[in-house]
């Protein structure tokens, strides 16, 4: 099946969407949570790229502005039946392609590895995330769900920080 690349849907789709990423967040997939509008905000702003075979949604990414110059790269997600596909190469180099400063926080190592080897990423700190992001890495990170999210992670994780410098 072909694959496609979504950053428009119709408002009832748009729904559909965000209750699927709302469930595999709610469902311990090592996603931060995010807010329904901020979800809608995204979409309305094609931040928020879906990926798609057919009809059936198989994975997602947003692109989250955090100064003029820095985005992070979050909330990625391609479903299990479409890993090993093209699908998260797709997402990948497309939301790799806006310009600035990218930041990609994961703790699986071997996503962190694509990113150094493949998207031009190298690894970085969290002082070097929160110098670049003006702070604001962390400080979105502060509502009660992130935070319970991020703790869960850690008693079995360390983040990964990645960082590509653009212009």
């Amino acid at each position: 099946m072909v694959l496609e690349l979504r950053t428009k849907l119709p408002p009832s789709e748009a729904e559909s969407v965000i209750a699927q990423i709302q469930a595999i967040t709610a469902n311990g997939h090592e996603l931060t949570p995010r807010p329904d509008e901020k979800l809608r905000a995204a979409l309305n702003n094609g931040e928020l790229i879906t990926v798609y075979s057919g009809l059936e949604l198989v994975g997602w990414g947003l692109i989250e502005p955090l100064t003029k110059n820095c985005s992070e790269l979050g909330l990625t997600y391609i479903k299990p039946s479409h890993r090993g596909s093209a699908a998260f190469e797709l997402l990948s180099m497309r939301m790799t392609a806006i310009g600035g400063t990218l930041l990609f926080a994961t703790y699986d190592a071997g996503l962190m590895s694509y990113a150094t080897r493949l998207l031009g990423f190298r690894p970085s700190s969290l002082g070097e995330f929160l110098k670049v992001s003006r702070g604001r890495f962390v400080f979105k990170r502060l509502n009660r769900e992130s935070r319970k999210s991020i703790r869960g992670r850690m008693r079995t994780a360390k983040p990964l920080y990645g960082i590509r410098v653009g212009s």
